[in-house]
This record gives structure tokens, C-alpha cells and sequence, in this order.
């Protein structure tokens, strides 16, 4: 109960000056129009995808999507053959219709794929 009473008596300062302050706004509302043409534009928050502000912001965006690519290992590039090999024999098969009606390309590609690694 206490609690309550002083949180009450808190309250009650704040709530007079809200009304003051409300009252204060309604008095203001008839010189708002000449107030608005007084007080000078202010700027406009900057979008988050505005321009970088320096150089060096733009210099370091500009490397974060320049990156250099490691190139290929030997085993990489085999692999991409590999793959573009299999992926022209499954279009073929595929347009002639030998492929069995239940495959698709990830059971073809594992096939093809140990089928070329071994040499066969």
C-alpha cells in the first residue's frame, strides 16, 4: 500500500506538467504556420545505402567486392572437367530417353563420376 501511495505522489507532478504542457501546445497550434515558414529545412537523415562518406570508405568497398580468387587446384580443375563431361553425356541420355525412369542427375553424377576417375 505504501508502494502504490508513493508512486502515486510520483506520478502526480509529472501528470500536471504533461497537461501543462499539452495546454501549452493547443495555445502554440495557432502560430505553428508562422513558426514552420521561420525555422529553416532541416536535413534529411542520410539512407543507409547513401554514398560513403571518404575515399577510403569508397576505396574499401570498392576491394571487399574486387576480391582475388584463389585459383583452381589441379584436383579442383579435374573435377569441374569431370563434371561438365557427365553433365553433356546426362543431356544425352536424357534426350534419348536411356536414362532409367527413376535417376536423376545427383545418382548419374555419382555414377559418371567413378566411371571417368577410374578410366573406364
Amino acid at each position: 500500500m505504501r508502494l502504490f501511495l508513493l508512486a502515486a505522489a510520483l506520478m502526480l507532478p509529472l501528470a500536471a506538467h504533461a497537461q501543462d504542457q499539452f495546454e501549452a501546445d493547443d495555445i502554440s497550434e495557432a502560430a505553428a504556420p508562422a513558426k514552420a515558414q521561420a525555422r529553416p529545412a532541416q536535413p534529411v537523415a542520410k539512407a543507409a545505402h547513401a554514398a560513403p562518406a571518404s575515399r577510403t570508405a569508397a576505396k574499401a568497398k570498392k576491394a571487399r567486392k574486387a576480391r582475388v580468387r584463389r585459383p583452381q587446384t589441379e584436383a579442383q580443375k579435374a573435377n569441374a572437367a569431370r563434371m561438365k563431361q557427365c553433365g553433356e553425356q546426362w543431356k544425352a541420355a536424357k534426350a534419348a530417353g536411356t536414362v532409367p525412369p527413376n535417376q536423376e542427375w545427383p545418382q548419374y553424377w555419382s555414377a559418371c563420376n567413378k566411371r571417368l576417375k577410374s578410366g573406364a
